[in-house]
């Protein structure tokens, strides 16, 4: 993430599917994280995405996204499939250049 940061160029991140288990510790060093790179990543840091095939998640991590989003600054959307997270990046990135 430091690395993405020093270049300076935007980018999305995509979770995939089933990747949201952390341990205590990792949630706590992540929000620290960001908290003190809240200011750098907003000017990069065009969305994270996460993927959820299952409607019901998917609707929960949506509520959930909304309140990160307001958080961190960062655009949080909810997708259900791969392909709809690369289109949905893919649109971001090429907005960003212009």
């Amino acid at each position: 993430m430091d690395d993405l940061l020093e270049r300076g160029e935007p980018f999305v991140i995509i979770f995939e599917a089933g990747e949201h288990d952390e341990t205590h510790e990792d949630r706590k060093t992540r929000a620290l994280w960001l908290k003190r790179n809240k200011q750098a990543l907003v000017g990069v840091c065009l969305a994270v995405i996460a993927i959820e095939p299952d409607t019901v998640v998917r609707v929960l991590r949506e509520a959930q996204s909304v309140m990160a989003a307001k958080a961190f600054g960062i655009a949080a959307k909810v997708v259900a499939c791969e392909a709809d997270a690369l289109l949905v990046a893919r649109k971001l990135l090429e907005q960003a250049r212009g």
